[in-house]
């Protein structure tokens, strides 16, 4: 799953102005990390907290790829979190 284009889509069904769209994107996308990273706090052990958390400081995509691989429920964690997310960007919106 490429997270960054499940938020385009989602925000796309946002029917904002063009120009809204792309600071709604990095809202959401910002947010989303945040989020993950407090679930996973909660439920994982610390050497998979500390391994994301080093390779989010190097890379986005590697470092949710390696939560995806650790995590059984990481997809579904994602998704839950993204939908609300989109909701509470629409209300504020």
């Amino acid at each position: 799953m490429n997270i960054k284009e499940e938020i385009v889509k989602r925000v796309q069904t946002l029917n904002l102005p063009e120009a809204e769209q792309l600071p709604a994107v990095e809202f959401i996308r910002v947010n989303l990390l945040q989020r993950i990273g407090v679930r996973i706090a909660e439920d994982a052990p610390e050497e998979t907290l500390t391994e994301f958390s080093r390779l989010l400081d190097i890379n986005e995509s590697d470092a949710l790829e390696y939560l995806d691989s650790k995590l059984p429920n990481f997809h579904r964690m994602v998704l839950e979190e993204l939908d609300i997310l989109v909701e509470e960007y629409a209300l504020m919106s």
